[in-house]
């Protein structure tokens, strides 16, 4: 039946990538971690979530349930019930976890996936916004664009979703979803990774600078920050690969800052060979250099401790 309230029923799928994704960090040195795979929870009465993850384990899986019940609990709303596939669903620890949270779970038949058809076609309503993106952003900026930045885009992509004005009396569904007036700023939201010219750590801070000194640092933009105001966006450095949440920036959202500057090619690509996605010669680097160790590194948008000075 159709879902009268948030949290009634939430569909739930899982996609995978082959393209490994791009990790943001804030500091330190760079790590060799890469997300691969995303967990994909639909409201049936609203909106859609999404989880980025390193692996499709179990530990992850039941790690991108409680992110979403987090997220739904900031918003006032309990979730009731989950529809989902089998596989890792199946399994007793997601189960067992379902039972101490008071939630029924309901399953699809064996190949039959099409039971699952609100999350199924999520994922494929997702997939085709985030290559969207990318691909334009791609196409006006090749030099410093990297289809390893798909979580990004995937995220910019829901939150597009969440927050457009599309439903009955210009409302969203964020706040068919919380049940709160949100409102919708057009000037808050940005072309995905277009040019971003943050301005100086010194100057932002109300320090002053040499006079001839630049006020400003070419970035590219990755989207808004998850957890920040909504006029607060991510912004990778093109020199060290690092991410940051920032404000005091302007916005080329129509790549025009970058089109036909051949010093744009000596520069930009800078962070791709950092972050080991791009050899020194210019050639792609599809999976991690064998003897690599790979450590763990919070990403950036996943506590609200992440961006500490």
């Amino acid at each position: 039946h159709e879902a009268t309230y948030p949290g009634e029923c939430v569909s739930v799928d899982q996609l995978q990538s082959t393209q490994p994704g791009f990790f943001a960090q804030l500091k330190g040195k760079l790590t060799t971690r890469r997300y691969n795979s995303a967990t994909v929870f639909v409201d049936h009465y609203s909106l859609r979530y999404i989880h980025l993850m390193t692996s499709m384990s179990l530990e992850q899986t039941i790690e991108a349930k409680k992110a979403f019940e987090r997220f739904a609990n900031d918003h006032g709303v309990k979730i009731k019930h989950y529809h989902c596939d089998n596989g890792r669903f199946a399994d007793n620890a997601f189960k067992l976890h379902c039972d101490a949270n008071n939630q029924s779970i309901s399953y699809c038949g064996v190949n039959t996936h099409f039971q699952n058809g609100i999350a199924e076609r999520a994922i494929r309503d997702i997939t085709e916004q985030t290559r969207t993106m990318l691909l334009h952003a791609k196409a006006r900026w090749p030099a410093a664009i990297h289809l390893c930045l798909w979580p990004y885009a995937m995220r910019t992509a829901i939150h597009v979703f969440n927050t457009a004005p599309v439903l009955e009396e210009c409302t969203s569904r964020i706040e068919k979803f919380s049940g709160v007036k949100v409102g919708f700023r057009m000037k808050d939201n940005h072309a995905f990774g277009c040019p971003v010219f943050a301005l100086q750590n010194d100057l932002a801070a109300g320090n002053k600078i040499p006079k001839w000194s630049p006020r400003a640092r070419l970035g590219m933009n990755l989207g808004p920050s998850p957890n920040h105001a909504r006029n607060v966006n991510l912004v990778l450095n093109l020199h060290t690969g690092l991410c940051s949440p920032q404000f005091h920036c302007r916005f080329d959202d129509f790549f025009e800052t970058v089109r036909h500057s051949s010093n744009d090619l000596m520069t930009s690509a800078d962070w791709k060979q950092l972050a080991g996605f791009v050899k020194s010669d210019g050639t792609s680097v599809s999976n991690v250099p064998p003897g690599v160790t790979q450590q763990y590194v919070r990403p950036v948008g996943t506590t609200n401790n992440d961006f500490s000075d």
